[in-house]
């Protein structure tokens, strides 16, 4: 595997919309993390967790950012939740003025009650138009587990969306059935669509699991331009494939 940033091949200026379950937010600080020597903007257009990570170069305004307060380092703007360990997005139209001041922007755009899958409601995923890349994680390690309560929000629509019943195994193949179905995961998706397997160290399975996700998800040709399986945790991950490549990778 190689630096996980490296995978997503960023452009100089980028705006990145985070969607899915099993990873967003550790997939947004790792980014930060890697992204902080740059004028970067970490927000939400839902929730993230409050206080943050102990960055160095990092500033919250609870509130919005003026063109001559951006500088390099981190940068993170949203409003805080009275009583909750929580900030919320700035109203939408404000967000959009402030997202062209700075060279790359990360944010959390959906939201999964903790579990690892879930259903979108018509109104989900939040994701503005200036959207450059939207990345869409899905986790590894639900593999085998059964469809319940316990593992997917809003079950009975999530049975309903992806054909799937109370206790049913989750498999590779009902993962790439979520990632390129209409009501799935790049439903509200904009500019780079690319997939992230996340959870992919924890073993040689779950490796093999992604390179069979990857072949059925790139068969459907469901928008997705790149598919990526590593560890959001580690930072560290590996290109499945591209759409300008005929197949999946082998490992």
């Amino acid at each position: 595997m190689r630096p996980l940033v490296d995978c997503f091949q960023l452009k100089k200026r980028e705006i990145i919309s985070l969607v899915g379950s099993g990873g967003k937010t550790t997939l947004l600080w790792h980014l930060a993390g890697r992204l902080s020597d740059e004028a970067l903007l970490i927000t939400t257009t839902t929730h993230i967790g409050y206080p943050f990570p102990p960055f160095r170069d990092i500033s919250f305004y609870p509130g919005s950012v003026s063109k001559e307060q951006v500088a390099s380092g981190i940068t993170v703007v949203g409003k805080v939740l009275p009583g909750k360990s929580k900030i919320t997005s700035l109203p939408l139209s404000q967000l959009r003025e402030i997202v062209p001041l700075f060279q790359k922007v990360v944010m959390e755009c959906d939201g999964s009650k903790t579990l690892p899958l879930k259903a979108w409601k018509s109104y989900e995923p939040v994701i503005i138009p200036e959207t450059t890349m939207t990345v869409g994680i899905l986790p590894l390690t639900v593999i085998g587990r059964p469809v319940s309560e316990g593992t997917v929000h809003r079950l009975a629509l999530f049975a309903k969306d992806f054909e799937v019943s109370l206790g049913d195994p989750i498999s590779a193949e009902l993962l790439a059935r979520i990632a390129t179905h209409d009501n799935g995961l790049f439903r509200e998706g904009a500019g780079q669509r690319i997939l992230f397997l996340n959870q992919a160290d924890v073993n040689e399975n779950a490796l093999q699991q992604a390179v069979r996700i990857a072949e059925l998800s790139s068969k459907k040709r469901a928008g997705i331009d790149k598919i990526i399986a590593g560890s959001a945790q580690k930072g560290q991950g590996v290109i499945l494939w591209e759409k300008n490549e005929s197949t999946p990778v082998s490992l």
